[in-house]
């Protein structure tokens, strides 16, 4: 019901015990909300993670799978401004080309939840590197 208040229907789907996960497979799905001023567009991908990134990685990639809440989803900024994406961009612009950044981050996610979203989703990135920040 909070979700539907807010304006991010049909952005989540829940599951049977009681938890959460953005969609997958939006493309520029507008965020608008009624009770909390926000307007910015989220894509996801078949995982209903925030990233563009395959699956299976090239020989030469490395991948740092970030896990957390709405800080690490990038709530309220577009696609290419979360966290993920800017330090894709950074490491990119240091020459790191080599590495890839997956932004697996859901608004309202406690730790015990990014270990639900990473065993059923995330490890099948095989991330190099997990890091989980919740800010909450």
């Amino acid at each position: 019901m909070g979700a539907r208040l807010s304006g991010t229907q049909p952005a989540y789907q829940p599951d049977a015990m009681g938890r959460w996960q953005t969609q997958p497979n939006l493309s520029a799905h507008r965020m608008t909300g009624l009770r909390e001023p926000h307007d910015f567009k989220v894509t996801t991908n078949t995982h209903g993670l925030r990233t563009g990134h395959p699956i299976d990685a090239a020989d030469d990639e490395r991948r740092v799978a970030v896990m957390g809440d709405s800080t690490v989803f990038g709530w309220g900024v577009e696609d290419t401004e979360s966290i993920a994406a800017a330090a894709e961009a950074s490491l990119s612009e240091l020459g790191r080309v080599d590495l890839k950044v997956i932004n697996a981050g859901q608004p309202g996610y406690s730790t015990a939840m990014a270990g639900w979203l990473f065993e059923g989703a995330v490890a099948q990135y095989r991330p190099d590197l997990t890091i989980v920040f919740v800010s909450m």
